[in-house]
């Protein structure tokens, strides 16, 4: 028979004790990450490696919308309120999103069912935990939607270093600059929207990118300098492309100016012939996209002397999306859903310019 003394016995007690407190503790607490939109260095980087079993999916009113491509899988959480602070925490080859039934747009989760990669678990009554797989280290992240800040997006990298390419996207005026005004209707707050619909597209498609301005917000109070630092955030970040979006007015000298609408690309027709073919292919393949959902009236590309099309050494594009002085324009302009797929497309159009010159 082993005998034991008494001072071992006390000694593996306290030990056994202190392991079992570490993990209860270890239950009951895990941080709070501020999340914040925009741009990418407001963009959280997921870690640790990754693999996938369990699914789940939603009913109909989906809380949860899943996409793919061949970069990521793609979860969009919507949300019945603003999204000013998210709960998230990576416990290794998963990230935990904590959601309380009020947090959430008809809660009708349920487990083990269809979307790839995810498990809903039940942590009491008011609480939830969405464990999304990871399945490589690299490359994952998890941002507000900038285009509506009661969605969560979460981008789960199916390859390594998914962003092969630079984007700077420049949201025209800002601040004490409105841009065009009619009545209520204030031209920065368009393409702002608009910025924000291209951004997530890019995003998905593996860009990087960069917004001149994230909010309402002018670069310089002159508009020289403003318009000089738009084409220098470009420059200095070693853009692939730079792309201005802004709206167009008729003139109001002209009797016929309410009649003018549609969709403008402009170029800068530069001496250096290179650059000018590509800021002309450029600009044909983001007007050809631009106009092709929606019944927007083709008002083709043309030369320009924009400042931010002059001091940017990379191909540049600027964008007049409608004019805001027509009401045909202005009422899709007004429509959410449009304005989003005038977005998307636009973004189509700098994915399909980007990829035939880079590939």
């Amino acid at each position: 028979m082993i005998r034991i003394k008494k001072s071992y016995l006390k000694f593996y007690k306290l030990l056994f004790r202190s392991i079992l407190l570490m993990s209860l503790l270890g239950l009951l607490f895990y941080p709070l990450q501020k999340i914040s939109a925009y741009n990418n260095s407001k963009i959280t980087a997921i870690n640790e490696v990754a693999a996938a079993n369990n699914t789940m999916s939603v009913e109909k009113n989906t809380n949860i919308k899943y996409e793919e491509n061949t970069l990521f899988r793609k979860y969009t959480i919507n949300f019945n309120n603003t999204v000013n602070e998210s709960r998230w925490f990576d416990s290794g080859d998963v990230v935990n999103i904590y959601l309380k039934k009020s947090e959430i747009v008809n809660s009708n989760l349920k487990n083990n069912t269809s979307i790839i990669g995810t498990q809903l678990l039940n942590l009491n009554g008011e609480n939830s935990v969405i464990k999304v797989k990871k399945l490589i280290k690299e490359g994952n992240k998890i941002y507000i939607d900038p285009s509506d800040n009661k969605k969560l997006i979460i981008l789960i990298s199916k390859i390594r270093n998914p962003y092969k390419y630079k984007v700077v996207l420049d949201p025209g005026h800002g601040g004490r600059d409105p841009g065009y005004i009619n009545g209520k209707m204030f031209e920065k707050d368009f393409t702002l929207k608009i910025c924000n619909y291209i951004y997530n597209d890019l995003i998905f498609n593996g860009c990087q990118v960069i917004l001149t301005r994230e909010r309402d917000i002018e670069l310089d109070k002159h508009v020289k300098e403003d318009l000089i630092k738009r084409a220098n955030i470009a420059n200095n970040n070693n853009s692939d492309v730079f792309v201005s979006i802004h709206l167009n007015s008729g003139n109001v000298k002209d009797e016929n100016f309410k009649e003018y609408k549609g969709v403008t690309t402009y170029y800068f027709p530069t001496k250096n012939v290179n650059q000018n073919n590509q800021g002309l292919r450029l600009a044909q393949t983001i007007q050809k996209h631009a106009i092709k959902s929606d019944s927007w009236k083709d008002q083709k590309i043309l030369p320009a002397n924009d400042s931010v099309l002059r001091n940017t050494v990379m191909p540049s594009a600027l964008v007049e999306c409608g004019f805001l002085t027509n009401s045909d324009d202005i009422i899709r302009l007004k429509n959410p859903a449009i304005l989003s797929r005038l977005g998307t497309n636009i973004g189509e159009g700098i994915m399909e310019y980007i990829k035939n010159i880079k590939n």
